[in-house]
């Protein structure tokens, strides 16, 4: 967390990374991505370096549910680093700040959300 306190903002984002499984293994399969993967949450500064790739977990996960089972969520809030994520983070709370693109925005605005 040093490497993150000293840059404005940190990007957190989970990936797929695809394996070759059989099929009873079914934690390992994203249904999203219809393969077998396995999610790694990764925390990059502004310009992309890495900062801290996680453990990696099986590809059913969700990454908001990955990045709080390796507490970086929590960590980030105690560091009091800011963070962006995608809406996959959404209700992520703390520092960690959800990118919702100006069209989707209003769309829900409308909707009265």
């Amino acid at each position: 967390m040093e490497a993150a306190r000293s840059k404005a903002f940190v990007i957190l984002d989970g990936t797929l990374l695809p394996m070759d499984r059989i099929a009873a293994d079914r934690p390992y399969c994203s249904g999203k991505h219809k393969k077998h993967a396995m999610n790694v949450q990764v925390l990059t500064d502004p310009f992309g370096k890495l900062l801290w790739a996680s453990p990696a977990m099986p590809g059913a996960v969700h990454d908001i549910r990955a990045a709080r089972t390796h507490g970086i969520i929590a960590a980030l809030a105690e560091a009091d680093v800011k963070c962006w994520a995608d809406k996959g983070y959404q209700g992520a709370s703390g520092t960690v700040r959800v990118h919702v693109p100006p069209a989707e925005y209003e769309a829900t605005r409308d909707l009265g959300g």
